[in-house]
């Protein structure tokens, strides 16, 4: 077995990586003082065991995705590329899926995210697509909830609703 990832980002405006803020003039501020703008590039190379250790598919995944960020509005957005071999019955598999999700911080506690994504895939010879909606919020330090309402416009015309919980320490 194998997996390799990379991740190449590039960032203008804002904290820094390294968590270096820019120097900001509060008397003349600017627009770009409170923007900044995210591009990424990255690829994954791994593939999948079978029950018995075996090969069952070769996975490919290469993606690119962008964020504007603006006080307290963010949009982010990207598209990734699959190419698959499945071993069991030797065939190829690609699919492209792009997405785009909103959000906008309403205090310092409470986010509501809208979130669409597409899938085409040669393989389902069909476009998949999902709707979520959901509010993250924070009612105590290092303690975290999302409640998400989800639907998916294919066949089964699915929906879910769930609530997640994450707590750091």
């Amino acid at each position: 077995g194998y997996d390799s990832y990379y991740h190449l980002s590039w960032k203008v405006g804002g904290t820094d990586f390294l968590g270096e803020e820019p120097d900001i003039d509060l008397e003349d501020p600017k627009l770009l003082d409170d923007m900044h703008i995210t591009f990424a590039h990255w690829g994954y190379l791994g593939g999948v065991a079978d029950a018995s250790g075996g090969d069952a598919a070769d996975v490919r995944r290469f993606g690119f995705e962008g964020k504007f960020s603006y006080l307290q509005l963010a949009i982010w957005g990207g598209s990734m590329l699959g190419f698959d071999f499945d071993h069991a019955v030797s065939a190829d598999h690609e699919h492209v899926t792009g997405f785009v999700e909103v959000s906008y911080l309403l205090a310092g506690w409470i986010m509501p995210i809208y979130m669409y994504q597409a899938q085409d895939t040669s393989s389902q010879k069909r476009l998949y697509q999902q709707h979520d909606v959901g509010v993250l919020f924070m009612p105590i330090e290092n303690l975290r909830f999302r409640v998400r309402y989800g639907y998916t416009d294919d066949r089964e015309q699915n929906e879910l609703v769930d609530v997640h919980a994450l707590m750091g320490f």
